[in-house]
């Protein structure tokens, strides 16, 4: 029996050990076979990314793809002979879409709905003139009765589906008409009032804080800060020591570029203190009665020490306090000051520059076309501003400051100056003053008086539940060029329901009791088939969201150029000459020689029948294969179109137009300030290096780095030193640069310390190995025999 068991014990353990190992094996395999397949997923995710085809459009506006029409122009606008307002070629661009949507509204607004030359712009007027105009109030309309009515009575209707019985009620034998009584209003939607915007900034790169401070300008980017009294002999002793305490307020630090501590006027010892640091001694290394040396040198001192400042101005926060402390040793008569020049990035002397608020500029703006369509008087006026010369500039803080100076001004088309702080803006709409009168839908003429007529005569009618919406007109003659309607009439139906027959009493089923759903009237598996489209719909927002996770739009230029206004970085573009504009559809650069239209002169287009271009009553060019506005080249002068003059049946007539051509350059900078930089291949301003007085730039090969740029001095510095960021070499004073020399130095300390860090591996590293290889080994080995003792026990 004991020989059974210890057989049987074996055997147990051999399929233990077996069992065992086989399902780590098997969790292994599936491991693999679970990344294989999430790896072909990805790589088939891959393939398919890769091989798509964004749409785009041909010369024609169809939506192309894979190199065929996708979607046709026609069926894209819904009608022919249409045109796009705004350039198509801004798919993925953010900032592009958002410039050709606002360039489109600006073409559409220079139409209104009577004038409007495609369907395209007659349905951007008829959606702008129901949004400007005053909706009514449908809060008491009678078409949400019997939704209002389930609503307040939830409790009544909840409790009446289950408990039926028979009972006797009056019920109408004939069918509910509706008896209508229209009622017609006007509202007076013009906006008045008066009210003030307000405009915040500030002026300056350091201000005066306290003590004898004198600020001058010293040109642009440049003011010269006397600190001290200013004169001559003032002072009196023998070896006689005064001091003057003063402070200047650093409100910009990062705008000041270079300081430097240009002159010192003494007699006849003086020295400047910055904080607690001297920074000049002069006109020797004495300071009597503080240190050995003649009292009276009998000189007025006129010096120039040059002694670099810029540290203790930039190393500052923004608003901090800069104290300076100048001390003078006078023997008979004396004095003693001394001047800073303070140079500074001229873009940055206008800061915290906002505009309050936005709401109250769109409402002004619309006071304006109020005023411009001649319904209403406006009136806007700066209330709070300096007092300007006459290139519109002013002293302030002691800088000479221009309106060029300012950035955006909302105001602008006001005629109000970006110095303004207050404007304040008023509008009165006495327009209809007088008596007015029209005729309504029952022609009755009606007429009323602006000084005593209620400006919304509908209000009592949206507030009575009998009354229903009907719709909204513009009064003839209120309509302004602008598009907006002055005057507006509303119209309601405030009549009542009326029965063709009479009331009878018959049987009728009441049922009282809770709401209950019975067998399928309620849910039915077959008839309510499940909705697959949201999970597909759920999965294509998870997908989004993924790709969304994995743009990168680092570096990429946030607008496409504009030649008015040029962004910081933006895509090399096609130029083209001095006086040339560039025709994209035709690849040319064109100047416009003059446009004409007559019945002898025109430029005709047609989907159907092509183009046909008469100049001096002799057809120039008649091609069918064109069907719309093109450039076209004929004996070396090229023809375009001009404005739309009209339109004959499927014929659109433009002002035909004479232009000269030049080639055109691709991948171009056309803005002056902008190169091409061939590390981002995309056209950038490159960085403007500045050297102090006295020094010159020499630049580098690259254009677009600082490394290789020297500051040469023309002469000694003062003690043969060199300003902070400079070494002396030779007799110059150069700024210090990343040389071939230090670029070999830093490489051979690399090179060394590659080196050193492998010896120390070799000689401490390697034994801890070896000696921990020998201490798994015998802890390997003392398993096996714990393993083997255990094995003997159980057997």
């Amino acid at each position: 029996m004991d020989k059974v068991s210890g057989k049987l014990g074996k055997y147990i353990c051999y399929l233990l050990i077996f069992t065992t190992q086989w399902m780590a094996l098997n969790i292994a395999y599936a491991q693999d076979r679970f990344n294989e397949a999430v790896s072909n997923a990805n790589n088939f995710s891959r393939q398919m990314l890769d091989s798509r085809a964004l749409p785009s459009f041909n010369a024609n506006g169809d939506v192309m793809k894979d190199g065929k029409v996708l979607i046709s122009k026609e069926h894209l606008t819904g009608s022919e002979n249409e045109s796009f307002p705004a350039e198509t070629d801004s798919y993925g661009n953010d900032s592009g879409t958002i410039i050709q949507g606002e360039s489109a509204i600006a073409k559409y607004n220079q139409t209104t709905l009577d004038s409007a030359r495609n369907n395209s712009e007659k349905a951007y007027h008829m959606v702008k003139n129901s949004f400007d105009r005053q909706k009514p109030d449908l809060t008491n309309d009678p078409m949400w009765g019997q939704t209002d009515k389930t609503l307040s009575n939830l409790a009544d209707i909840a409790a009446g589906f289950s408990s039926c019985k028979l009972d006797k009620q009056l019920v109408s034998t004939g069918k509910d008409y509706h008896v209508p009584k229209i009622e017609t209003c006007t509202k007076l939607p013009a906006q008045e009032g008066t009210f003030s915007i307000g405009h915040d900034y500030d002026v300056g790169i350091i201000k005066h804080e306290s003590g004898p401070v004198n600020i001058l300008s010293c040109g642009e980017g440049c003011i010269r800060v006397w600190i001290g009294t200013v004169g001559n002999d003032y002072w009196s002793g023998w070896c006689t020591l005064y001091e003057e305490q003063m402070a200047l307020r650093v409100i910009q630090p990062q705008a000041i570029t270079y300081v430097e501590l240009e002159k010192s006027v003494y007699d006849d010892y003086h020295q400047v203190w910055l904080n607690d640091d001297k920074v000049y001694n002069g006109p020797n290394a004495n300071f009597p009665p503080e240190t050995a040396g003649e009292c009276e040198l009998s000189t007025s001192w006129v010096v120039e020490p040059k002694i670099n400042l810029t540290p203790y101005f930039t190393d500052l926060k923004p608003d901090s306090v800069l104290q300076f402390k100048t001390r003078t040793s006078v023997a008979g008569n004396g004095e003693g000051y001394s001047s800073m020049v303070i140079h500074y990035d001229p873009n940055k002397l206008i800061h915290n520059d906002v505009w309050v608020d936005d709401e109250r500029v769109a409402k002004a703006k619309e006071m304006k076309k109020q005023a411009d369509d001649g319904f209403c008087k406006f009136n806007i006026s700066c209330k709070q501003q300096p007092v300007l010369d006459e290139n519109k500039c002013t002293q302030i803080n002691g800088f000479n400051v221009c309106e060029s100076a300012f950035g955006h001004n909302p105001l602008a088309e006001f005629g109000i100056s970006p110095f303004c702080k207050r404007a304040e803006i008023s509008s009165t709409c006495e327009f209809n003053q007088a008596e007015l009168c029209y005729e309504n839908i029952q022609g009755e003429i009606k007429c009323f008086d602006n000084k005593t007529v209620n400006k919304n005569t509908c209000k009592e009618y949206e507030e009575n539940p009998q009354c229903s919406y009907k719709k909204t007109e513009c009064v003839e003659g209120a309509l302004g060029a602008s598009g907006k309607c002055y005057v507006q009439e509303d119209t309601f139906d405030c009549g009542f329901t009326a029965s063709t027959g009479t009331e009878v009493e018959e049987e009728v089923l009441i049922c009282d009791g809770k709401l209950q759903c019975v067998g399928e009237a309620c849910y039915s598996p077959a008839r309510d088939q499940p909705n697959g489209d949201f999970g597909e719909v759920n999965a294509y927002l998870e997908m989004l969201r993924y790709a969304r996770a994995d743009m990168n739009c680092k570096n990429v230029p946030e607008r496409p150029y504009d030649a008015d206004n040029p962004p910081d970085r933006y895509s090399p573009v096609t130029g083209c000459p001095a006086g040339y504009y560039y025709k994209k559809n035709s690849d040319l650069c064109l100047k416009e020689i003059g446009c004409t239209y007559s019945v002898n002169d025109y430029y005709a287009a047609n989907l159907r029948d092509g183009i046909e271009i008469v100049a001096n009553n002799t057809v120039v060019v008649a091609d069918t294969s064109k069907t719309q506005c093109l450039p076209v080249n004929k004996n070396g002068m090229i023809f375009t179109c001009g404005a739309a003059v009209k339109k004959l049946a499927t014929d659109t007539f433009y002002e035909v137009c004479t232009n000269q051509k030049a080639t055109s350059t691709p991948n171009s900078c056309p803005s002056d300030s902008h190169i091409l930089n061939s590390k981002t291949d995309y056209c950038e301003v490159p960085p403007t290096v500045t050297c102090p007085a006295d020094y010159e730039l020499v630049k580098g090969d690259d254009d677009f780095s600082e490394l290789d740029d020297v500051c040469q001095s023309k002469t000694f510095a003062v003690n043969k030193s060199c300003p902070a960021g400079y070494t002396m070499q030779g007799d110059q004073c150069k700024k210090k640069s990343h040389n071939l020399y230090n670029v070999i130095v830093h490489l051979a300390i690399g090179i060394m310390a590659v080196i050193v860090r492998k010896q120390l591996i070799q000689i401490y590293l390697i034994p801890v190995l070896l000696v921990m290889k020998k201490v798994v080994i015998a802890v390997e080995s003392t398993t096996r025999l714990i393993t083997h003792t255990i094995v003997q026990v159980v057997l």
